[in-house]
């Protein structure tokens, strides 16, 4: 595993005036990241600089998005089908609820 950056890669955090390599022991930039890559599903551990890994985690994080959206219409869904159960209803049944209202006697 290589922790050090390219020798000829450009620092953005002095707004690319250094070469990262004389900067990046010391900087809050400069982060491992452990996981699968969003794009092809392979192992990595590898380190970067922060701005390096904005557009995979932008991906991964769209991903989780959606995943977590699928989740939360399964669960509405089901939560449906009970109340539907609970009021005697047919689940399915799209014919509106009969409205109770109290009279004179």
């Amino acid at each position: 595993m290589n922790n050090k950056p390219d020798p000829d890669g450009t620092c953005p955090y002095t707004g690319h005036k250094d070469l990262c390599r004389d900067h990046y022991a010391n900087c809050p930039k400069w982060i491992q990241v452990i996981g699968h890559n969003p794009n092809t599903g392979e192992q990595m551990n590898e380190w970067a600089c922060a701005d390096t890994w904005l557009p995979i985690l932008m991906i991964e994080n769209s991903q989780m998005q959606g995943e977590t959206g699928a989740a939360v219409e399964s669960f509405r869904n089901e939560v449906v089908k009970v109340f539907q159960l609970a009021l005697g209803r047919v689940p399915g049944d799209t014919s509106p609820t009969p409205k109770l209202v109290e009279g004179d006697q």
